[in-house]
């Protein structure tokens, strides 16, 4: 009895209107000030983000890479501030060392979209994966803080928490992803994260005092002579 009424209210509704237009996409320099501005701009920049068309894979990595060779550079340079015999090992071999850590920062930075995107897809997300990508090229300012931060031991966990933050803001803006479902995946990957940091630095830490402690042979194999078994 309630079709006719149904048909005759679709005849007289209003089309739906065109799709909006999208922003054209950054370019390259200007992902690169996006980047750098994340720390500041969390919501807004993904708000713009989801706004505009999504940048190509070319200008994404390369964002990426700027990123990943200022968080190879500084930790560079912490190891030769902390230990100068670090830089005493032979130029080709340094070199070969450099471009193998280039080389890697492609796959990870791959790698880590793929993992952001099951994780938005578990959070409800709906975004494709070329989003996933242009987040996780933004998130590599989380890299550079890390680098910088891992001068105070007490601010370690500091990035981790923001990564949290802007991962959960990215997901929501940019992949359309309820709240409180964001919040609990991102949630806790994050825990998972952090607490696994938490104890290999703790690793680290005893194996360096037990280290000293020992005037650097507490991991030393002894020789012993082996005695034959008597007949």
């Amino acid at each position: 009895m309630d079709q006719p009424q149904d048909d005759a209210a679709a005849r007289f509704r209003p089309p739906a209107g065109p799709a909006p237009e999208l922003e054209p996409p950054p370019t390259l320099f200007g992902m690169i000030e996006d980047t750098m501005t994340a720390p500041i701009r969390v919501g807004a920049l993904f708000q713009a983000q989801a706004a505009a068309a999504t940048p190509g894979y070319p200008a994404m990595a390369g964002n990426f890479l700027f990123f990943w060779m200022t968080f190879l550079g500084i930790n560079v340079m912490g190891a030769a501030i902390v230990s100068p015999s670090s830089l005493h090992y032979a130029p080709a071999l340094m070199a070969a060392v450099g471009i193998a850590a280039l080389s890697m920062g492609i796959p990870i930075s791959f790698l880590g979209a793929a993992v952001f995107h099951v994780c938005s897809r578990l959070a409800g997300g709906q975004g494709p994966f070329q989003r996933s990508y242009q987040i996780i090229s933004t998130l590599s300012i989380l890299g550079v803080l890390q680098s910088l931060c891992s001068w105070f031991p007490n601010l370690w966990i500091v990035p981790g928490l923001f990564g949290a933050l802007l991962s959960v803001e990215a997901c929501r803006l940019i992949h359309k992803s309820p709240s409180g479902r964001t919040w609990a995946v991102f949630g806790a990957v994050t825990a998972m994260l952090l607490g696994g940091r938490r104890l290999f630095r703790s690793y680290l830490v005893h194996n360096d005092n037990r280290l000293v402690e020992t005037d650097y042979k507490g991991f030393q194999i002894l020789a012993r002579a082996i005695t034959p078994p008597k007949l």
